[in-house]
């Protein structure tokens, strides 16, 4: 029969306070995508939001006007609509908004 050390105390601390600390730069990341898309939204016109998640954000180049920025993947419920949408908002670095949702 092997003897297994346990592990100590310290290490056990340790590893529990990365995790944790893990979860919680999760959740600021996850708040901060959706309050980015909320703020994009806003100046869209869809004022009365809820629900909404972003599934994907990513980086893309403009090919029109050779401008940087971000595309965001979202879905949400309009309220003010009572519709649920879904689609792709795009924001630069110029402050230029775009949106392509279809809203059913």
């Amino acid at each position: 029969m092997t003897n297994i050390r346990k592990l100590p105390t310290k290490t056990k601390l340790i590893l529990v306070l990365l995790f944790l600390f893990g979860v919680a730069i999760y959740i600021l990341v996850e708040n901060g995508k959706e309050t980015k898309a909320r703020d994009i939204l806003k100046t869209l016109g869809h004022t009365d939001i809820k629900d909404i998640k972003v599934a994907i954000v990513k980086e893309y180049l403009n090919e029109k006007t050779n401008i940087k920025g971000y595309r965001y993947t979202v879905r949400f419920v309009d309220n003010s609509k009572n519709k649920e949408c879904h689609g792709f908002v795009w924001k630069d670095f110029k402050q230029n908004v775009l949106e392509d949702l279809i809203c059913e």
